[in-house]
Parts: structure tokens; C-alpha cells; sequence
């Protein structure tokens, strides 16, 4: 479920920074985009870019964040 998963990463980045700033508030997000089946990764490399954006092209998709804050 993307869902969960957005969920999962934002806390464990929320936790690994809280880890480094004892007493802040610490506020962490994950973003994915979900089509057909399929996770789509963030990447810097225009290749994979182009070919995420080829599979996307005139299909529906669902992007999803999640958003953890602990203080």
C-alpha cells in the first residue's frame, strides 16, 4: 500500500533526524507517485526521468505524501 509505505519512510526519517537534534521540532515528509502497480522513485538521472515520464504519459496516477512531525 502506498499509503503505508509513504507513512513508514517519513517516520524513519523523522526518527533519524531526531536522533541528531535532541529538543526540536522535527518536521519530515515522503512523497512517492503510484500507477498501475508500479512505485515510482525519485531520481536525478534524466534517462530514468524520461522513461518514468513515457510509462506516466496519458495514463491516471495517485501521488502521495506523508508527513510525520514530533515534538
Amino acid at each position: 500500500m502506498p499509503q503505508k509505505l509513504v507513512r513508514r519512510v517519513s517516520l524513519l526519517k523523522a526518527n533519524a533526524a531526531r536522533n541528531k537534534n535532541k529538543n526540536s521540532l522535527i518536521i519530515a515528509a515522503d512523497t512517492i507517485l503510484y500507477s498501475r502497480k508500479t512505485f515510482f522513485h525519485k531520481t536525478i538521472k534524466k534517462d530514468i526521468a524520461f522513461k518514468n515520464l513515457q510509462l506516466l504519459s496519458g495514463r491516471r496516477h495517485n501521488i502521495y505524501t506523508g508527513l510525520t512531525i514530533i515534538d
